[in-house]
């Protein structure tokens, strides 16, 4: 089966090894998707001030943009997608976008300007119709995603898989293992690549509609699995706590499901068919220690919590003097509440309430701070003080 590959070093990496399962149609490494499909700006080789073929063919193609055309018209039903080289340094000149390494090749540089990483989500933004119609002839979109960046980059690269996967029901997902210590997506040894074409064979293999093939994440206090199978079925969600039954959720045809975890404990979650039609299958065991709420505690920072817990952040922000809010600056480019949104990177982690620790927070000061003339039945138990003092400050939200 012929694919499509838009990625960096680490997939053409993929293709060295004869366990590749795919033969390539058209492949491009090492240059932006926004670059990709943006207005070319013609050059020739001898315009280009290097002797090494690979870094003058990518600067050639950046340029030019040769390789778009030939995407537009392949009849490869499959694209394999990872956004790595959108970490790349890239400028915008003369109405195109470019890396950076390419316009220094040029004999006479001329004036471009270089874009932060949120000036280059606004361009995807700006110019995701062109983008979004490319990507939509693909019959099934293969993504891999990394899983060990850290601040910026993780950020910038996640809101961009987020922005395709909430547009493209047809794709799959497969998060890259850690590499080996001391090595990087691009450079390590076989053993770390093996695994991944083994991965992506299972999901073009002869059996492909009698697997139970998930991606799975423990991130911070939520564990998640996404369905890697694009027809709909109906699932049940099952999460299971130091090896007993904890929580199901009701049949549903979404892929993605996840669940807050909320006690110490080893968790997993098993995936069921409701017409039982593939076996079921375990994720991977997780151990999962949350962290706990100090007293009298000195708080400048909050964590950007999920949509349905906005509440709780609106009343840590009435009641305590909070400097930014930390989270994806590329979710809230204008802030929240008047509020900066920043990274975590280089914050004493002592002064940051995180997400996990709403509930606690609001609980807590709710009762302390109703215990009083505002509740005079002395008797009432502190979760009905809770309940009824969250009553009323939501109605008066509304």
């Amino acid at each position: 089966m012929k694919v499509d590959i838009i990625g960096s070093e680490m997939i053409k990496k993929l293709t060295e090894f004869k366990k590749f399962p795919y033969k390539i149609n058209n492949f491009v490494s090492g240059q932006s998707l926004l670059s990709l499909i943006s207005t070319p700006y013609p050059v020739d080789m001898v315009d280009l001030e290097t002797d090494d073929i690979h870094i003058i063919s990518t600067a050639f193609r950046d340029f030019n943009k040769s390789l778009f055309t030939s995407f537009k018209t392949s009849e490869s039903e499959i694209l394999i997608l990872d956004l790595l080289s959108e970490l790349n340094t890239v400028c915008q000149f003369n109405q195109g976008y470019f890396n950076q390494s390419s316009m220094e090749l040029l004999k006479d540089t001329p004036d471009y300007t270089n874009l932060s990483h949120i000036e280059k989500f606004r361009a995807f933004q700006d110019n995701k119709e062109e983008i979004f119609s490319f990507l939509n002839k693909y019959e099934k979109i293969i993504i891999i995603k990394p899983d060990d960046l850290k601040g910026l980059d993780s950020d910038f690269l996640n809101a961009l898989y987020e922005m395709i996967q909430k547009e493209f029901e047809n794709h799959l997902v497969l998060t890259l293992p850690d590499p080996p210590e001391g090595k990087s997506y691009f450079n390590s040894p076989i053993e770390y690549y093996d695994p991944i074409n083994f991965n992506l064979k299972k999901f073009t293999s002869d059996n492909y509609y009698n697997q139970m093939l998930f991606d799975e994440k423990l991130e911070e206090n939520e564990l998640s699995v996404f369905i890697n199978h694009i027809e709909e079925r109906e699932y049940v969600y099952e999460l299971y706590k130091d090896g007993r039954s904890w929580e199901i959720s009701e049949p549903t045809t979404s892929r993605f499901y996840k669940f807050t975890l909320k006690e110490k404990g080893n968790y997993r979650i098993r995936v069921n068919l409701t017409d039982e039609s593939v076996n079921p299958r375990f994720s991977e065991t997780y151990k999962f220690n949350p962290s706990s709420i100090l007293e009298e505690r000195l708080i400048e920072y909050v964590e950007m919590p999920d949509f349905s817990d906005m509440w709780m952040l609106d009343y840590v922000l009435e009641h305590e003097n909070i400097n930014a809010i930390v989270g994806n600056p590329f979710k809230y480019p204008e802030g929240y509440s008047g509020i900066t949104i920043i990274q975590s990177n280089g914050i004493d982690e002592e002064l940051i309430l995180f997400k996990i620790e709403l509930f606690e927070y609001v609980f807590r000061k709710m009762i302390d701070v109703n215990t009083s003339a505002d509740i005079d039945d002395r008797e009432i138990q502190p979760k009905q003080i809770f309940l009824k003092t969250m009553e009323r400050y939501l109605s008066q939200k509304d």
